[in-house]
């Protein structure tokens, strides 16, 4: 009996420590998935004898393998702990437009690529995103095979993320609190999008839009506030009625600031005053925390001018306003304080179609103008004259005066007689 009692905790301490011996165990991918595969990282390829994936262990797609999401609608979740793709191995999207592919996700110098998916919408991953090394999310669609990623999972670790979705109009969608993550976001093809949800979208590092076709596009229904510095010559673009406060140092970013809906608010000018290109495109520009927006004569910047400015608007010899105008409307800026002119800052307006005698608003100010300068006015080719008064204050109005839509039949695009070939020529205001 009492060897009996002896010999029972022995047996129990050895359950144990089995279980914690099979909960630690780490599985390789031992047969790849280059092929097509619907079950994909649900099926036998683990280990040695192969083995599907079970609760308890961690397992690991390394360089030269690759995996694959479950390819139907609603691949569920990833049966064991934890899935790592190390530098070389690949995880493949195969799901689109249904629900997320769920699992515990180390990336330790791996690709995260769309690969093709059965429907339109994006290929969205849950669980959580860890990131050991740095490693990279892509495509290798194209066309309307293309897709979004989208990661829902809340992102840490310290490494860096490149984002090379290649395809024109593919990019990386975010809507996690990724406020664990310290590393860096490099993304040299398609475009960042942070989507609703979301209060530390891209973490604590600095975001590189390296060429001029990748972006950053808000467009979240809750406001956010970046204090990521920004760099590159991309595009940072802000959309839907909320309020994105930009908090960064972002001096090394030689882009374009879009504000096409909400409020783009700036606390300082080293956020935005290295830009290029502000673009107002029915959005607001919030300059008050800085006193204004002094537009950089060194850039020179230039502003393209179709919303609202709070606080003053400081122009420059050298800066640029841009202003569109056609047959039925024109480009409106609103600036909630003084217009500040030193020198003579260029007012560029551009026309499509016939524009007919009249008097039209261009610049409304609830302030004064100041600074003693006075536009270098550039007004669009044709046979009307444009002239610029600003001698009504709180206005700037563009005039046009003989405005005629004449044109000439000259039979340059055949002989047949109609209303809209190149047979007709002549000016269109």
């Amino acid at each position: 009996m009492k060897s009996l009692m002896r010999i029972q905790p022995l047996l129990i301490i050895a359950a144990i420590a089995a279980a914690v011996s099979a909960r630690a165990a780490t599985i390789y991918q031992t047969i790849n998935q280059s092929g097509a595969s619907t079950l994909g990282w649900s099926t036998n390829i683990w280990g040695v004898p192969t083995n599907f994936p079970t609760g308890g262990n961690d397992y690991v797609t390394s360089n030269l393998f690759f995996v694959r999401t479950p390819g139907i609608a609603n691949p569920g979740t990833f049966a064991g702990s934890s899935l790592q793709i190390d530098a070389g191995g690949f995880l493949w999207l195969k799901h689109s437009g249904g629900g997320a592919a769920s699992v515990n996700l180390r990336m330790n110098g791996g690709n995260i690529q769309f690969h093709g998916g059965l429907a339109a919408g994006a290929a969205p991953l849950a669980g959580t995103f860890q990131v050991l090394s740095n490693s990279t999310f892509s495509s290798d669609q194209t066309g309307s095979n293309a897709r979004d990623i989208w990661v829902q999972s809340p992102i840490s670790g310290s490494s860096n993320l490149t984002v090379n979705m290649s395809p024109v109009g593919s990019g990386l969608i975010l809507s996690g609190n990724n406020s664990a993550y310290a590393g860096n976001w490099n993304c040299t093809g398609g475009f960042i999008l942070i989507t609703n949800g979301t209060s530390n979208p891209l973490g604590s590092g600095t975001v590189n839009l390296q060429n001029t076709g990748n972006s950053l596009i808000f467009n979240s229904t809750n406001n956010l506030t970046i204090s990521n510095l920004l760099t590159g010559i991309g595009s940072v673009s802000k959309l839907n009625t909320n309020t994105v406060t930009l908090d960064g140092n972002n001096t090394s970013f030689g882009g374009t600031i879009s504000v096409g809906n909400g409020t783009l608010k700036v606390q300082s000018a080293a956020a935005i005053s290295s830009a290029l290109f502000i673009t107002l495109n029915g959005g607001t520009l919030d300059a008050s925390p800085m006193g204004g927006l002094d537009l950089n004569a060194s850039g020179p910047q230039t502003l393209n001018s179709r919303g609202t400015i709070i606080s003053n608007l400081t122009a420059s010899t050298g800066t640029t306003l841009n202003f569109n105008m056609s047959s039925s409307t024109n480009d409106v800026l609103n600036i909630n304080g003084s217009l500040i002119l030193n020198g003579n800052p260029t007012l560029n307006l551009a026309l499509t179609g016939f524009k007919a005698t009249g008097t039209y608003r261009l610049i409304n100010y609830n302030g004064t103008i100041q600074g003693g300068g006075s536009f270098n006015f550039v007004p669009p080719v044709g046979t009307a004259t444009f002239g610029l008064d600003t001698s009504i204050p709180g206005q700037v109005n563009i005039t046009v005066t003989n405005a005629s839509n004449n044109i000439l039949w000259t039979g340059n695009g055949g002989t047949t007689w109609d209303t809209t070939s190149l047979n007709w020529t002549g000016p269109t205001s």
